[in-house]
């Protein structure tokens, strides 16, 4: 089974996952290449608007993420499918060096044991959302952890999750100011997924999850 195929705590993973869900949402959000946030910004407990995840042409893809995004770690997106009609490319470069760059400096010592992955989902050729796997040191992503996690990123970003069961696994998906979000676990990995429309949300999670099963 690879680390991407779908089966059906510690505050260290809830503060994580706070965070990179943070790093995520800033990254994707306009102008993002040029203008980052701060880590301390977005690592704050506070509840705040999320950024717009905006409809914009697809990326052109780039070779260059074989390697986690800010990471030590691989790459745990590496084989991570979608079923028709939508498709998998890398992020843009210029995204991908913003999220890198956040990554580092949100996670600190943490960024060597916590791997990150990043795609674009595309449908007709026209950018529908993104895909984030995170995957987490062996052991250390209980259900206690995840459940935890859920309840830091809903106070922290003021989002109240509902879970929907998507071709057999758990999906806990949120609507903020201006994104969609949902969440899943696959053991020590989280997969989270971000979407401009509320109906686009768990099409695409069922397309990623039927894909990888």
């Amino acid at each position: 089974m690879t680390p991407t195929t779908f089966a059906n705590g510690s505050r260290t993973p809830r503060a994580l996952a706070v965070i990179l869900l943070g790093l995520v949402l800033a990254a994707c959000s306009p102008g993002a290449a040029s203008v980052a946030p701060s880590a301390t910004a977005v690592a704050t407990p506070s509840p705040t608007a999320a950024p717009t995840v905006a409809a914009t042409p697809a990326a052109t893809p780039s070779a260059s993420t074989a390697a986690a995004s800010g990471s030590a770690q691989p790459d745990p997106a590496i084989g991570l499918k979608i079923a028709s009609p939508y498709k998998l490319t890398a992020l843009d470069p210029a995204l991908e060096a913003v999220f890198r760059e956040q990554f580092t400096q949100g996670v600190g010592a943490f960024g060597s044991l916590v791997g990150v992955g990043g795609r674009t989902v595309t449908k007709d050729g026209k950018l529908v959302g993104y895909v984030f796997v995170i995957g987490f040191p062996a052991g250390m992503m209980t259900e206690t952890a995840y459940q935890a996690m859920l309840t830091g990123m809903q106070s922290s970003m003021g989002v109240t999750f509902t879970t929907q069961t998507v071709s057999g696994v758990d999906v806990a998906t949120g609507t903020s100011a201006n994104a969609n979000v949902g969440v899943m676990q696959n053991g020590d990995h989280i997969i989270l997924t971000l979407t401009p429309t509320a109906a686009e949300l768990p099409t695409v999670a069922k397309a990623l999850i039927d894909a990888n099963k």
